[in-house]
Order: C-alpha cells, then structure tokens, then sequence
C-alpha cells in the first residue's frame, strides 16, 4: 500500500530487547499501537499462534525489557512453543527455549512461521482488531480439528533439553540464563 515497514531482529540479548525496541520508537516517532512483537509462548501449544494488545510478560525477560523500556502496551503475536517437562528442566525453561527444534518439530515450526508472515500482513493492512479476529478464529479451528502434523511431546522435548541450543548437552548448558 506504500506505507514504510520496518522489520527489526534486536541484535542485542533477548534480555535487552527493549533498548533496541526503544530506539525504534524513538527514531520514527511511534507508539505501542504502531509495534507488533512477534515471540514464543509457552502458554499456547506449539504451532498456535495468537494476536493480542498488552497484556502482561509471563516471564519472558524479552517481553519485560520492552515494556520496561517503553512504557506502553504494544501488538504482539506469540508463536506457541508449549511448556517443557517440569521432571526434565530443573533449571527452569531456559534450556528448553534455547535448545535446537528436533527434526520432527520442524513441518510444525515451518507452518506456524508461514503463518506469522500471513499475520504480519493482515495486521498491517487490516488493522489489529480485523487481523486479531482473523488470526485467533483461524486458531481456534485448527485446535477444533484433530491435526495430522507432528507434536512437541515429552519425549522430544527431553531430547530438545538434552541437546542444548548448541547441541551440546544440557548440563554444559544449564547455567543461568533469561528465556
């Protein structure tokens, strides 16, 4: 529609997301309404996908530092990871959050990105309350329906946890580290 769009990948620590997200805002003069974050979320299932405005962080140290950072609500999409196995990760979620996606993972992680990108562009030309609408009802559907790609089940996730985000072991891993 000619309108400029901004795509931002913080190369900052999730940590420290904000400072980046700050100086975009700061730069070109926009607010919350005007910023969506996409994010994982351990609270929805993998693959789902879900569009709001606000809300709080659920522990996610990235989500945190932006709202520290600019003091406003803002549009986010959260890409669902699921919950990891309280038994396996005894250090928390970290570890499962940094760890590598297995190979039966990927169709679903494949999916759920095609479906961000289809969501990014109806925020942008619909406006949040008509793409939130769409993007949850659409959600809801595949939830209603039984699905035929691969799950994250507890088994792949004590593998994701013992393989670690450099596919090193966990353990050489398990320091403390923010999701």
């Amino acid at each position: 529609e000619g309108r400029p769009v901004v795509l931002a990948w913080p190369q900052t620590y999730m940590n420290l997301s904000g400072e980046a997200v700050r100086e975009l805002v700061s730069f070109y003069k926009i607010g919350g309404e005007e910023i969506l974050v996409l994010h994982d979320e351990m609270d929805l299932a993998p693959g789902l996908l879900k569009m709001s405005f606000g809300g709080g962080t659920a522990g996610h140290n990235g989500l945190s530092s932006i709202l520290a950072m600019l003091r406003e609500d803002f549009c986010r999409l959260k890409i669902g990871i699921g919950r990891p196995p309280k038994d396996i990760f005894v250090n928390g979620s970290a570890d499962y959050v940094l760890g590598r996606f297995l190979e039966m993972e990927w169709p679903l992680v494949d999916k759920a990105l095609d479906e961000s990108a289809e969501a990014v562009v109806e925020w942008l030309t619909l406006g949040l309350a008509k793409a939130q609408n769409q993007v949850n009802r659409r959600q809801k559907k595949a939830v209603s329906k039984p699905s035929t790609e691969p799950s994250s089940s507890e088994a792949g996730a004590a593998t994701r946890a013992r393989l670690g985000p450099d596919g090193d072991s966990a353990a050489a891993n398990s320091a403390s580290v923010g999701e």
